[in-house]
This record gives structure tokens, sequence and C-alpha cells, in this order.
């Protein structure tokens, strides 16, 4: 309680929670081991000896032991026998049907979803351009009225004139804990993101999701295993609201990100390079390969090597919490200098800014996890007091800069600026006398 209420002032009190949780483990620990230090000498002492049996006695147990013994012996056999021919047969009969069961197609039967598309490479332009095909600039209602059909076009894109690039989080039930990360890339004028008859200057947005099939959802064992595809999104700025303010009801979290113009220009083609590349092969997974991951990867593709952020944990094969945890991931961005100027939240269509929470709420993972790591430390550090004080010592002061750390990131984290979807949605584009056909679907063929 004391580290997770100190860890809201900036975690000072985390390193008081890790000293008092180690010293009241400490005392149970001594406790615990002198009670059943006293029970185990209790139940020695009172343990009796076992009686010595005369030797006439023994004698006579052993004469009539073994007529007791043999007499249940022949029955035995003569019971075992009956069951075991019939055992093979009945172990044979289920095996024909089991291979018939293990081919059926149901699950690649199914169409993939309508509103996710792998986005397609038509060309390189001279001046550094793309045209891309499959690119999602909204999203339809379908017939039926309850699912969502993706608006997909050809469009040109120049990252030449990007502006901004934002590592951005769609916080999802429950918000406290789960998120889903994506880049977003603004320009600086009018036309660098271009379609027929329409361009939008919003931005682009890149994101690695799974990709499902219909009827299918995300199952969270499952993308432990490696059982769901992957597929790097590409849609604009504006459909990505509308999709997560107004389809979902989720928030937008954008943090700027800290990069000079080449920088910036370097991660957006990166992003497009590997969003058109085929990925048949890879799988999604939950800790190794998931949307933080992936924009993370983005991320350092794009800077130098002296200034990426490391994804791994201790330089060993295993991935950094830090890295993979989407809630954690932009303290560890703001720790090596990769976070510049306020945040953003961009709030659902039913909430306003007077209605939404304080910003603390943003900051509630980093108080908890600050309080957590304190006491939980400290807990463990009171084991190793009673084995080694040296070693106490130091899981203590650990578990408290460990919480002190957190709070500090619950502190920056609770500092956002809010607005509303309506921001962006309510902006119009910019039409052409050319009327954009919407009869399909699919993607618009641009001549």
């Amino acid at each position: 309680v004391m580290a997770t209420a100190g860890a809201e002032r900036a975690g000072l009190g985390a390193l008081a929670g890790s000293v008092a949780a180690t010293l009241v483990g400490h005392e149970a620990s001594r406790r615990v081991d002198r009670a059943f230090s006293s029970r185990d000498a209790v139940g020695a002492a009172g343990r009796r000896a076992p009686t010595r049996v005369p030797a006439g006695l023994q004698a006579a147990r052993a004469q009539s032991a073994p007529a007791a013994d043999l007499e249940p012996e022949p029955s035995a056999p003569a019971a075992d026998p009956e069951p075991e021919p019939s055992a093979p047969a009945a172990d044979l009969e289920p095996e024909p049907s089991a291979p018939a069961a293990d081919l059926e197609p149901e699950p690649s039967a199914a169409p993939w979803q309508a509103h996710q598309r792998p986005t397609r490479l038509l060309k390189r332009g001279a001046d550094g351009s793309y045209r891309l095909g499959d690119v999602r600039w909204g999203l339809r209602t379908d017939e039926s009225g309850r699912g969502y059909l993706g608006d997909f076009r050809d469009t040109t894109v120049d990252p030449r004139r990007v502006q901004d690039v934002f590592f951005v989080l769609e916080p999802f039930p429950p918000e406290r804990v789960a998120s889903h990360a994506l880049l977003y890339f603004s320009f600086s004028e009018p036309g660098a993101v271009r379609t027929r008859g329409r361009d939008d200057a919003e931005g682009l947005v890149v994101s690695v999701e799974v990709r499902l099939r219909e009827g299918e959802k995300f199952d969270m064992q499952r993308g432990l295993h490696g059982g769901f595809p992957v597929i790097y999104q590409v849609g604009t700025w504006r459909d990505t609201v509308e999709k997560a303010c107004l389809v979902k009801q989720h928030r937008l979290m954008r943090y700027r990100l800290a990069l000079t113009g080449p920088e910036k220009e370097a991660m957006l083609r990166n992003a497009l390079e590997e969003a058109v590349r085929a990925r048949d092969d890879e799988r999604y997974h939950t800790f190794v390969n998931n949307c933080n991951l992936g924009a993370l990867r983005l991320i350092n593709a794009g800077l130098p090597p002296a200034r990426r952020v490391p994804e791994r944990l201790l330089a060993i094969p295993l991935e950094s919490p830090m890295a993979f945890v989407p809630t954690l991931l932009p303290d560890h961005l703001d720790a090596h200098g990769l976070i510049d100027g306020p945040r953003t939240v961009t709030l659902p269509q039913s909430t306003t800014a007077s209605e939404s929470t304080e910003g603390s709420h943003y900051g509630w993972p980093f108080r908890f996890l600050g309080g957590a790591s304190g006491a939980l430390g400290g807990g463990l550090a009171a084991r190793a007091w009673h084995l080694s004080p040296p070693l106490g010592l130091a899981l203590t002061v650990a578990a408290g800069l460990t919480g002190r750390r957190l709070g500090q990131a619950a502190q920056r984290a609770g500092t956002y600026g809010e607005e509303p979807a309506a921001r962006w949605m309510d902006r119009p584009m910019v039409e052409s006398a050319t009327e954009v056909p919407r009869d399909t679907p699919g993607s618009v063929v641009v001549p």
C-alpha cells in the first residue's frame, strides 16, 4: 500500500514500501522458520522406538503367514486373461476415422475479413514517391448493416513531405493493461497522400495487426502458439480515427517522436517497404511478434544504431517487457530521448473532454507496477535477508528504485492534452471535379 501510494508521488514511496515489506517479510520468515523448527523437534521427541518382538513369537508368525498369503493367488491369474482378447479389437476401431476429422478445411475455407487487405506496391516514382494499391481510406457498412467493408483505394505517397511521426496507442478493455500500437505519419502540405479525385494531408498510418477470417476473433492463447498470420495494414489517419473512436469507441493516445528530417523520411520509407513485403509465412505471437514490437522495429529501422531502442532484455534472447507491453513502451521510448512534446488523446465520439477521466488515469499502470515492484521485491528481499544480508540489501534497493522509476513514468503518463474525434472527422477532404467511384468495396483502379 505504501509503495503504490508513494509511486503516485514520483515513486519515492516505492522505496519505503520496499523497505517496509522487507522488514515485515523478514520477521515473518524468521517466525515461520522458528515454528517449523519447533514442530520438527516436537515430532522427533514424540516418535516411539519400534517394539522388539520376541524370537518365539516371530517364529510363530512366520509359520502362519504363508498359508494366509497364498490363498488369493490362484484366483488372480484366472481373472486376468478374460478381457485380454477383446482389448486389441477395441483399440483398433477408432483409428480409421481420426484422419478424416483432421482433414476438415473449415478455417481455411472462410474468406478474409473485408476491412483488412495487404497493401500492394504498384510503382516507385522517379521522384521517390510510392504508388500503392489497397490503402484504406475509411469504412462502410455492409449489406447486413452489422459489419464493415474497407474503402480501399490506389494511393500515391510522397515521403519527402513527411512532417512528424507519432507512436500511437489504442487502449481497449481492460484499458489499463491492453492496447494496440501503430505508427502515424503526418504531412506538411496537401497532396502528399492522394488518390483519384481526393487528397488528404492529415497523414498515413501503418499498423501491424492479426489478419482474421470471417467469423474469427483474436484469442491470446492462440496467439501464443502462432495461430494467426500478420498483416501490415496501411490507411489514412482519418480512417484510423473513424475505426477506433467512432466504430469501436476507443481512445487514441498520440506520442510525437523526436526525430530529424532524414530520420522521419527513412522511417516512412522503411514502413512502406515492410507493408508491401509478402508475409505468407510470418505468424503473430503475443510476446515475440506483436503489434507493439512491430511498431518498435519500424521505429528502430529508421534510426542510426546509436539511437535505437533496445528490444531485448540485458542482451539475452528474451524480449524486454518494456518493449512488448504496450503501456510500458512510451516510457521506454521517453527514457531513450525519443518522445518530443506533449501527449494528446483523441476521445471517442461519445466522450467529451469534460467527461473524460483525469490525466492520472493514464498513469495508473505505472503507479500499480511501481507499488507492486516495491512490495513484491521487498517480500523477495525478506527471504534473501534471512539467507544473505548483502543479497537482501541489493534486492531491497533494486525494488525501490524500480518502483521509483515507474512512479516517475506515471507522472509523465498523466500529462495529456485532449481533443474530440470530431476534430478530424469534421474536416472536409479536398474534392476535385472527378468523382471517385464508390460502387464496390474494392480498390479503385487509377489509370
